[in-house]
């Protein structure tokens, strides 16, 4: 399975981070070292169909479907205690909580960490590191900032020391994502370093993302260009033209912020006409989000340069797709950013 995640630093009108990856249960391996431990309950020789179920349910959370997951994960759970798999079902409890603390509920959850955490033992490497992530996110959804890096901390340390890089991987993102700019530049990189030793290439296009939404908040743009086209690098081999659509939006708004606008035009440019091709092979509201987006950002680019007219109609038009995409709705505060800033340049117009 492949972590998704996306990169989505909305320019101009509304400037914006959406790098961050709010769904990761897990990585393929695309390499590493010979005779690693199983990463993933599947991979063991022992591995029964709820161990098959499990990773089903993963994927699902790496989709970001969670109430789909939550139930798969509750199912896996059921089906490894008729199975006599411990393992399994440790890894399927301790996630079929975490998705109802993630859903807003973790007083429903508790009951299911709780019963992985009493069953879950030290020798047994991936029920353990899955229940110490799991109490984790529970300390962290639940206020309890400080418990919840040491839970992450504890999780990378052990996973680290079983050779389990995917979830070494997954802990050290959770902590990329508990603390101030710093730390959590900190453990991006530890988390790309690691990725690149362990060989796991669909961690570092995210990963990278990541550093770039840091670099982008802490306005070195210059850092966020370089992330950005390591990123790059690593998603444009991959064929998978959606995540470079969105990472190319990124780039562009950086190289933009940046001092590039001719470099920006070209990301941007190639980031509206993947945009302009989803929609019209899935006529959705997302598909008319990114149209809307990458023309907002063509738009600002034609403003800078002095074509005021066409970055006018531009806008205009963005507007319109944003609203057709209900902004208005997902993220209200953006849509009146939005709004603001195409009052601001269409009065540009009216004054003598």
């Amino acid at each position: 399975m492949r972590a998704r995640g996306g990169a989505a630093l909305v320019a101009g009108a509304f400037v914006a981070g959406a790098l961050a990856l709010s769904t990761i249960a897990g990585c393929g391996s695309t390499g590493g070292a010979a005779e690693r431990p199983p990463q993933f309950a599947h991979e063991r020789e022992d591995a029964g169909e709820s161990a098959v179920l499990l990773a089903q349910a993963d994927a699902a959370f790496a989709s970001a479907e969670l109430e789909d997951a939550q139930q798969m994960y509750a199912a896996a759970a059921a089906m490894a205690q008729r199975e006599g798999d411990v393992s399994t079902q440790v890894e399927a409890l301790a996630q079929a909580g975490r998705m109802m603390a993630l859903r807003g509920d973790p007083a429903a959850g508790h009951a299911w960490l709780d019963r992985a955490v009493e069953l879950a033992r030290p020798e047994d490497p991936l029920g353990w590191s899955r229940a110490l992530i799991a109490r984790g996110v529970f300390a962290r959804e639940e206020g309890r900032a400080e418990e919840a890096r040491s839970l992450f901390r504890q999780a990378y340390e052990y996973a680290e020391s079983q050779r389990l890089h995917d979830r070494a991987l997954q802990a050290a993102f959770l902590l990329a994502s508990a603390g101030d700019r710093e730390h959590r530049i900190e453990w991006t990189r530890a988390g790309i370093e690691l990725a690149t030793d362990a060989q796991l290439a669909g961690w570092l296009g995210p990963l990278y993302s990541n550093l770039a939404a840091l670099y982008m908040d802490a306005e070195d743009y210059d850092g966020a260009v370089s992330a950005l086209e390591a990123a790059r690098s690593t998603i444009a081999p991959r064929g998978d033209d959606e995540s470079l659509m969105i990472t190319d939006y990124a780039y562009g708004v950086a190289l933009r912020k940046a001092g590039r606008p001719e470099d920006a035009r070209r990301a941007m440019t190639a980031a509206h006409r993947q945009a302009q091709a989803k929609l019209q092979d899935l006529r959705s509201r997302e598909s008319m989000l990114w149209v809307g987006k990458t023309l907002w950002e063509l738009a600002e680019l034609d403003l800078l340069d002095g074509e005021d007219e066409r970055g006018r109609e531009r806008m205009s038009e963005a507007l319109e797709d944003l609203r057709l995409a209900r902004l208005d709705l997902t993220d209200p505060e953006r849509w009146t950013r939005a709004r603001e800033r195409a009052a601001e340049v269409l009065e540009t117009e009216e004054t003598p």
